[in-house]
């Protein structure tokens, strides 16, 4: 026997008519954020690393 679900019986969004896509944007836009503070600090970290190589090696 299959298991019958009309649409109106899963159409329930805890959230209002377009809210969703509010809080979607703010989550990508945080992820965005995080990810370029990151490569930011990676290429800092590179710099301080590739000035102390040289460093040394004079």
């Amino acid at each position: 026997m299959l298991n019958c679900v009309r649409k109106d019986d899963i159409d329930y969004s805890p959230y209002d008519e377009g809210e969703w896509s509010v809080l979607m944007v703010n989550s990508l836009l945080l992820t965005h954020s995080t990810v370029a503070e990151a490569v930011h600090d990676s290429a800092a970290n590179l710099e301080i690393l590739l000035a102390a190589y040289m460093a040394l090696r004079n």
